[in-house]
This record gives structure tokens, sequence and C-alpha cells, in this order.
């Protein structure tokens, strides 16, 4: 009996501990199913959205130079990346025939000047019928123009430049014979740059002459390059559904080459005064994206209908409010209703 009465009052006290105990506990898990997150005040914000187009540049002028005469190559003055000027001799033909058909056309020239002189003189003086001064006058138009041909003729044994720039290629050598209309020089001129790039259908309304672009090379990968939309193609290119564009870009210092390839940076739209939250704050669910914001010290699950996005960063078009307080990290593994400790971030006003 003795035993009996010393064991319950044991009980009550071990029963009385271990109720204690587990009210602790609770307490000590609820405190710990808190999570730490980061956080961000919403506040208006704009977003500017970029186009990244594949990119070729191209000379401003870019021709072959053809030989006008047919002769042979007795002189070439310049050479592959010598720059020129308009009206510069490239190269030389030998004409000879040519040089001797017109001495001959002067010589014949200065003849029918003298008999179209003296037929005017006895035309006037009723000394010869209309048909004979007439007859002398075509004879002396047609020794002008014969002789003005043959002084053009001439003048393309000299192979000159149609516009300032640089000697791209050179098809001909010294000693050559070349066929009139033959291949001579290529010439660029590179002091501006026509850029081409190709712009998708689903983006083309978003582009208009006048748009200012910057250009990434990707031989020149640390430099950029500043220019302008000049010309949007009409039309789609019907093979592969895209238009074309063209930017005209300065390039004093011809550090830009025809033929380097690289990509165009362009603004395509500007969202001004929208909510524009970070990537990361977006968690996808089968439901769709999702946000959490922090509403006291309890996060909330926000479905979200998105908009733009730029760099990391998307426009929110339905689902969170300015003002409220975004979840930016953290948030992966809440669920509605969790309990939340905010150890960064920027409290909404």
């Amino acid at each position: 009996m003795k035993l009996h009465g010393l064991l319950i009052p044991c009980l009550l006290i071990l029963t009385h501990l271990g109720c204690g105990d587990d009210s602790a506990a609770q307490k000590t898990l609820v405190a710990e199913r808190a999570t730490n997150v980061s956080t961000v005040a919403i506040k208006p914000d704009s977003l500017v959205q970029y186009s990244r187009l594949s990119a070729a540049v191209n000379a401003w002028r870019d021709v072959t130079i053809s030989a006008l005469e047919a002769g042979v190559v007795i002189a070439i003055y310049k050479e592959v990346g010598d720059g020129v000027k308009r009206g510069d001799v490239l190269a030389q033909l030998n004409l000879e025939l040519l040089e001797a058909a017109f001495i001959e056309a002067e010589a014949n020239l200065k003849f029918q000047t003298y008999n179209y002189d003296r037929s005017q003189k006895l035309f006037s003086e009723g000394s010869i019928s209309e048909r004979a001064h007439f007859a002398a006058e075509y004879d002396f138009h047609r020794a002008k123009s014969a002789a003005q041909t043959l002084a053009h003729r001439l003048s393309y044994g000299r192979i000159r430049t149609p516009f300032s720039g640089r000697i791209a290629k050179r098809y001909v050598s010294q000693g050559q014979r070349i066929v009139q209309g033959g291949p001579a020089f290529r010439l660029v001129q590179t002091d501006s740059l026509r850029v081409a790039a190709w712009v998708a259908e689903s983006e083309i309304v978003d582009f208009g002459t006048g748009n200012r672009v910057t250009l990434i090379l990707d031989a020149l990968p640390r430099e950029t390059f500043a220019g302008a939309i000049a010309q949007v193609g009409p039309a789609a290119e019907t093979d592969q559904r895209v238009f074309s564009i063209e930017v005209h870009m300065p390039n004093p210092t011809g550090r830009i080459r025809p033929g380097m390839i690289g990509s165009l940076k362009a603004v395509r739209r500007v969202h001004r005064n929208v909510i524009v939250i970070p990537r990361e704050a977006v968690l996808e669910r089968e439901t769709g994206p999702v946000a959490f914001v922090v509403e006291g010290n309890t996060a909330r699950l926000r479905p979200l209908i998105l908009g733009a996005s730029e760099a990391g960063r998307v426009v929110v078009q339905q689902g969170v409010s300015f003002g409220d307080q975004l979840v930016v990290k953290g948030g992966r593994d809440l669920i509605d209703g969790d309990r939340v400790v905010i150890t960064d971030g920027e409290l909404s006003r």
C-alpha cells in the first residue's frame, strides 16, 4: 500500500513535466516553420524591350570598275588597300589605233569646218543651191560628232574612279589585254556603311525609319556602334517570311569593314508606369505563373498574368499591385498561408 501511494504522485509529476515539454516543442516547431524571405516593394516602373537581330555590314557603295575600251594595260597606278579620290587614274591602256583614228578625225573636222563656213557665204550670195549648203552642213556635223566620239573613247584609256573610296580588288596586271567591259578593279566606299538585318513578321510593326540602333560585331565584341534605321522592307522575303531593314552608319575611322557580321540591338517597345518584377520572383506551378506577397508575417500566393519581358525582368499585367511586398527570394517552397520572416527587403510605404 505504501509503494502504491508513492507511485501516484510520481506519475502525476511526470505527466505534468511531459505536458510542459510538448507545449514548448510546439512553440519551437511553429517558430521553425517561419521561412526567411527577401522582399521588394512594388512601385511604378518602366521596361524597355529590345530586339536582337542578325546583321551583316555592307559598304556604302561597292562597284566593279570595268574597262570601257579594249586594250593592253601598260601601267597600273593603284593597288589593293589604297585610298583613292573621285577621278583618280587607276590604270592606263594602250590605245594607239584610236589615237591614229582621232588624228584623222580632227583633220577631217578641220576640212569640213572650212567647207561649211564657205558654203554659208556662198549660199547667202546665192552662188550655191540650198541642197549643196545642207550637204556641207551635214558633213560638218558628222565630222564633229566623229571627232568627239573618238575623244571620249581615248579618255577611256585611263581607267578612273567614279567616287572616293578604297581599292578592294585588282583584276588586271600590267601587260594584260583587257576586253571592253572586262573587270579591272573593285572599289568600295567605307566612310559610311549600310548594315543589313532581318526582322520577324511578329516584330516588324515595331520598326520604323529613324529608330536608333546599336551594332555589336563579332570581330569587335567590346565595342558598340550607333546608327539609325534608314529603310524598312515593304514586303517579306517570300522564302523565309522575314522583313529586311537597312541601317545607315558612319564609319569615319574605317574600323568597321564590309563583310563583318554581328547583331543589331534595337529598341522595340517602351512600357511606362507599369508593374515590373524580377523574373526570379515568378514561380511556375501547374496552374501557371505565380508569385508570393507578404501580408503581415504571412505569405500569400498570387496567380499572375505576365506581359513583355527583357533582361531578367517581366511586366505583370494582373496579379499584384503597387505597394505589395513581393517575395523575390526564398519563395520556392512556400505555400499559401505560410509564416515568413523578412530578412532583407524594401518596406512599402
